[in-house]
């Protein structure tokens, strides 16, 4: 079976809209910081709203403006509205300037090493590789000639499991194997 017999259909789906509430009070403690990250924050929940709702399309307008702290929390906050596990978030937030000089980096000239650019990342303990390809896609990176996509557990299973024959150079590939 082939993607591309899906074109049309994929073409139609509204995935811009594609939203997610997250509520205040867990990302409380970050709002309290009187850092970048805290900012941010502040930020995307505004001044009273007890949640806020963010679409793909949200974040591509986040993705637009100078300063990427706003964005990366708001990905952040999308891609895990109930929170990350761990201490995923207090890593970030602590080096949230660098993560930002990384993807502003990423935005203004393609990254044409993957292997160099993301083991840049990877100091960054809690941002893996599903979470870095929201950054780059959201940004519309350019990774080695191609439009970045968002690369997490599901994508890879479809792809080992043979179903569409363009996914075929992904095949063998594991979380891991991309580090």
């Amino acid at each position: 079976m082939k993607l591309s017999e899906f074109r049309s259909l994929i073409a139609n789906m509204p995935v811009e809209y594609q939203a997610f509430a997250s509520k205040r009070r867990i990302w409380a403690s970050y709002m309290n910081r009187k850092d970048h990250a805290g900012d941010a924050l502040h930020e995307v929940f505004g001044a009273s709203r007890e949640e806020v709702t963010l679409s793909r399309n949200d974040l591509r307008s986040f993705a637009r403006k100078p300063d990427l702290g706003q964005f990366v929390m708001a990905t952040i906050i999308w891609g895990y509205p109930r929170g990350m596990r761990g201490n995923h978030v207090a890593n970030l937030v602590n080096h949230l300037d660098d993560l930002t000089e990384l993807l502003s980096a990423a935005r203004a000239q393609p990254v044409t090493g993957w292997s160099t650019h993301f083991a840049k990342v990877r100091p960054i303990v809690g941002i893996g590789l599903s979470t870095y390809t929201k950054f780059l896609n959201f940004l519309s990176v350019q990774v080695q000639g191609h439009t970045a996509l968002i690369l997490d557990d599901r994508i890879i299973r479809v792809a080992n499991q043979s179903i569409f024959e363009e996914l075929a150079p992904l095949r063998g590939l594991t979380q891991r194997s991309l580090r």
